[in-house]
C-alpha cells in the first residue's frame, strides 16, 4: 500500500487491485500506535478516481 495526500489528509492506494477492508483496519492500527499522532480518523473505504473526476468540475481554471 502507499499513502498520497498531505499531513491532515490522504488517500491509501494499493499496488494493485483495491484496498480491502483488512487493509483499512491495517493501517489505521498502524497509525494510532505513532505516539506523535494526537487524532487520527480513518474514513470508509472510496474510490479515489471517482472522487476525483466528481471534484474536478469545482475546481477554478
Amino acid at each position: 500500500m502507499s499513502l498520497g495526500g498531505g499531513t491532515t489528509c490522504g488517500f491509501i492506494s494499493a499496488r494493485r487491485g483495491s484496498v480491502t477492508d483488512e487493509d483499512r483496519a491495517a493501517f489505521e492500527a498502524w497509525l494510532r500506535q505513532w505516539q506523535h499522532v494526537c487524532h487520527a480518523r480513518v474514513g470508509d473505504l472510496q474510490d479515489a478516481w471517482c472522487v476525483f473526476h466528481a471534484m474536478a468540475d469545482t475546481i477554478p481554471r
